[in-house]
């Protein structure tokens, strides 16, 4: 069995898909790859058919035999379907964990609001008491009505 690294551009070539979709399945784990510097290469099979280049095992033991396969033309559609799929998976599971992540933090700061707030209605009771012992301690009107009056006559 011949093997060679290729580039995501030469592997979707022969692949007969896009180059986004060769870089979801090398995240979904679905082809071999490593990353040299800014580039992805890609492990590829030079014997095996193109289909089978980028399947998994897993998936190639449950195809049917040979003589019952469907169509070549609807086989490569439905590798590529399930390849979609396998990335659209693990596509949702990191967004999944993203949410949990954020209702985290959104938890967190809710508890900071409720704290804030809590805080803001002890200063607020604290102010009224203050300016209730402030108006206490000052002379009524009245008093000083009296006094000007006093005063003027």
């Amino acid at each position: 069995m011949s093997e060679r690294f290729v580039t995501a551009s030469e592997a979707a070539r022969r692949l007969g898909i896009s180059e986004k979709t060769v870089r979801n399945r090398i995240a979904a784990g679905l082809l071999r790859a490593e990353k040299q510097g800014r580039v992805w290469r890609i492990l590829l099979d030079e014997d095996a058919p193109s289909s089978e280049r980028s399947e998994p095992e897993s998936e190639r033991s449950s195809k049917p035999p040979e003589g019952s396969e469907p169509h070549s033309e609807y086989g490569s559609d439905v590798d590529t379907l399930r390849m979609e799929r396998d990335a659209l998976t693990t596509e949702v599971a990191v967004l999944r964990t993203k949410l949990e992540g954020s209702e985290q933090q959104s938890e967190l700061l809710r508890t900071q609001l409720d704290y804030g707030a809590a805080q803001i209605d002890r200063l607020t009771m604290i102010i009224a008491n203050e300016q209730a012992v402030r108006m206490s301690a000052l002379p009524s009107p009245i008093s000083w009505l009296k006094r000007i009056m006093q005063i003027r006559i």
